[in-house]
């Protein structure tokens, strides 16, 4: 007799007969979808790569303990990060490629029953594909995705790249970093370019330029683990209140009438 692996979320842990038992019932699949680039000296290249999956990983746990079925699906690790090539490490998907990489991984989950897709976006560089794979999805397939933004479930809103905040984050992840976020100096744009909370939108920002070379913005000394955990419950409550609203209004996931 086959047992179902109930403790696991993360579909990638499942065998393809676990994954029967989520198709009988009404179950969200959380796709957290983030980059490979430069965040300064003192975080990893795959920052929002982790941070897209602390927050779903929080928020499944959540909504599982409420009776909701719900899994964590394939983690997307690159995306479009062209204004980070100037330094070592960034891979960087062309927007075409981002499109399909999204159009091909959500029309596969709905391909094995999932109909209730939410594409949980860690950086802005994805949020232009982002929305142009779910259009292709819908307009194509009739496949209906949600997107999410990690930045836009909090609050305060997101400040500098590499900044407090995601260093909040990744510290409270227990990052060891070769170079203490207390050590490296505060970092203000140097370019021409508009502050990135102006409502201006300019993507084809050079991160080299911008920073002086350092790849982030802002003072990093001034992360802590408590700000860490109190974006990361914040953004992970947020997003379970959406889904269950969705659930509940009927709305964003499914196929359109």
């Amino acid at each position: 007799m086959h047992v179902v692996a109930v403790d696991k979320l993360f579909i990638e842990d499942l065998t393809y007969e676990d994954l029967n038992s989520f198709l009988s019932d009404w179950c969200v699949v959380i796709v957290p979808v983030g980059s490979m680039e430069s965040h300064g000296p003192h975080l990893p290249l795959s920052t929002d790569t982790m941070i897209a999956e602390a927050i779903a990983l929080r928020a499944a746990v959540k909504l599982k303990s409420l009776g909701f079925r719900v899994l964590i699906g394939p983690r997307i690790r690159f995306g479009c990060s062209g204004e980070h090539l100037n330094f070592p490490g960034t891979i960087s998907l062309c927007c075409e490629s981002m499109i399909e990489l999204i159009y091909d991984v959500c029309k596969s989950l709905a391909n094995c029953g999932f109909k209730n897709i939410l594409l949980l976006n860690g950086h802005g560089g994805n949020e232009a594909p982002l929305k142009a794979a779910a259009i292709k999805l819908r307009d194509e397939d009739s496949i209906m995705v949600a997107i999410v933004n990690w930045f836009d479930l909090i609050s305060e809103g997101f400040t500098d790249h590499a900044g407090p905040m995601e260093t909040s984050i990744i510290i409270n992840l227990n990052f060891k970093p070769s170079t203490d976020h207390r050590e490296v100096p505060a970092v203000k744009a140097t370019s021409k370019y508009v502050s990135i909370k102006s409502k201006v939108q300019i993507p084809l920002m050079d991160m080299w330029s911008h920073t002086g070379g350092m790849g982030y913005l802002g003072d990093p000394s001034k992360a802590s683990l408590d700000l860490g955990e109190r974006l990361l419950d914040e953004a992970s409550e947020n997003l379970v209140k959406y889904i269950i609203e969705a659930k509940s209004r009927g709305y964003l996931f499914g196929r359109p009438f």
